[in-house]
């Protein structure tokens, strides 16, 4: 979701049909950064991330499709951060019904995809692998269809997969696995952890196993964060896995007026 080729002057494509970007506003998605930076910072204990060099490695040199678990409303924001520390010009596919209820997503690059399905998600599909066409363009998408808690198995990928990734391999795009997970670190409130996977080439695992094969990896992946909080225990103090591209709360606790505060009453006058 990032302004990388100034998709608000794209129109339509060659072939004379409306260009799937044609809704993106640079500088609403600049507004939306900051809002979700912000927000993220208030309500968690810190977004850290795993493998984000190769993942933005990967994204400049190929389009990327991005495969995520979907757990919370809190998903969307936590892209928008995603695609800012890729340097990517991101969409994402969003239930037709929610996205005419919150239009503004689409300014910050969320394309429909009709949750019936049928012909008119079919050819909302291949609207959305057209923004596929050249390295720095990443679509995410969400394969379960619905948010479900991270621990649950099975996670319940959609064939949704398979389909977006036959189409997108004309293109050249690869496909990487990303975990998205809610962890609580004894702190007050959860943090976010994204841990990105090793690609996949739809040319490698083609057909019905490839749906399998990315659900299996996401999976995978979640137990890997699960395993790293626990390692962790009580140390709070602990970073969190990865890269944190919104600092935990704890970084700034012992320095904020309030704790200054408490600490002079717990231990009296020096």
């Amino acid at each position: 979701m990032s302004d990388v080729g100034t998709a608000v002057t794209l129109r339509s494509d060659d072939d004379g049909a409306p260009s799937p970007t044609r809704h993106k506003r640079p500088w609403f998605l600049s507004l939306a950064r900051g809002y979700a930076r912000r927000a993220i910072a208030r309500r968690f204990d810190g977004l850290f991330v795993d493998g984000l060099a190769e993942a933005a490695r990967l994204v400049g040199q190929r389009p990327v499709l991005f495969c995520v678990n979907h757990v919370s409303w809190w998903d969307p924001f936590v892209l928008i951060l995603l695609d800012e520390a890729l340097g990517a010009d991101s969409y994402a596919l969003m239930d037709d019904v929610n996205l005419a209820r919150l239009p503004f997503f689409r300014a910050v690059g969320a394309l429909p995809i009709a949750v019936e399905g049928g012909a008119v998600a079919r050819r909302q599909l291949d609207d959305a692998v057209r923004t596929l066409d050249r390295p720095e363009r990443a679509l995410w998408i969400f394969p379960q269809g619905r948010q479900r808690a991270a621990h649950l198995r099975p996670l319940g990928f959609k064939q949704g997969v398979r389909l977006i990734a036959a189409r997108a391999q004309k293109a050249g795009a690869v496909i990487v696995p990303v975990a998205l997970a809610f962890p609580w670190r004894q702190a007050p409130a959860p943090s976010v952890v994204v841990r990105f996977g090793a690609p996949v080439d739809p040319a490698d695992t083609g057909g019905d196993e490839l749906t399998a094969h990315v659900e299996a990896r996401v999976a995978a992946m979640l137990d890997d964060i699960d395993a790293a909080i626990d390692r962790a225990g009580g140390d709070r103090s602990a970073r969190g896995p990865g890269q944190a591209l919104v600092a935990p709360r704890v970084e700034n606790a012992e320095h904020g007026l309030g704790a200054r505060l408490l600490g002079r009453l717990l231990t009296g006058p020096r």
